[in-house]
């Protein structure tokens, strides 16, 4: 989501997709008001919730307003009432959205986001089931790997270009495919500041 952290966020409804909506809403802002007759006690201590249903003359300040109710109706009069320069999602039309909540992978410190722009959720599932299978079963160590040795390499006396080199170099699959990996970092990295 393109927007400043600091942004209040109102979301309409917690049921299944409005839980959804609101896990990743917590990831950017941290001033989330939920108004909803239900919360599941996992985001209880996380939003600011209110415990009743939303009238459909009310209009709501927020900058983000995040609609999850399984009421079409109450949506249409609730973007009519919307403030100004106020951003909508509307999760049962999605094509009437401001923005959209992209599917996103989460492995270690790979994170791969898709997104249709509400055109089809379903295909977007698809691909990620697709991406999900193709990512090696290793990303996660292999990251951790990558992060370390750059992190020492940040350390060492080298021109940004050797640094950079050296980085690729290390990133090849056959590279990192060799048991002996840190040791060969070592030695390589060790032979490079030693030139430089």
């Amino acid at each position: 989501m393109m927007h400043p952290k600091d942004a209040q966020v109102v979301v309409v409804g917690a049921g299944k997709v409005g839980t959804r909506r609101i896990e990743q809403l917590l990831d950017y802002h941290s001033d989330i008001v939920v108004i909803s007759p239900e919360l599941p006690e996992s985001l209880l201590r996380k939003v600011r919730w209110e415990k009743r249903r939303v009238r459909d003359s009310e209009c709501f300040l927020a900058s983000i307003l995040v609609l999850c109710t399984n009421v079409p109706k109450l949506h249409d009069e609730l973007m009519r009432n919307r403030a100004p320069r106020q951003l909508i999602y509307r999760a049962e039309e999605m094509a009437q959205s401001d923005f959209h909540f992209p599917t996103s992978i989460q492995r270690g410190n790979l994170t791969i986001t898709l997104s249709t722009h509400g055109s089809s959720p379903h295909y977007a599932k698809r691909l990620e089931r697709e991406i999900r299978e193709m990512l090696p079963r290793a990303v996660e160590e292999e990251l951790a790997f990558l992060e370390e040795a750059r992190t020492e390499l940040k350390q060492q006396t080298m021109s940004q270009t050797m640094r950079s080199e050296l980085l690729k170099r290390i990133s090849a699959q056959s590279f990192l495919n060799d048991p002996n990996r840190k040791e060969a970092f070592e030695l390589l990295a060790k032979q490079w500041s030693d030139e430089f």
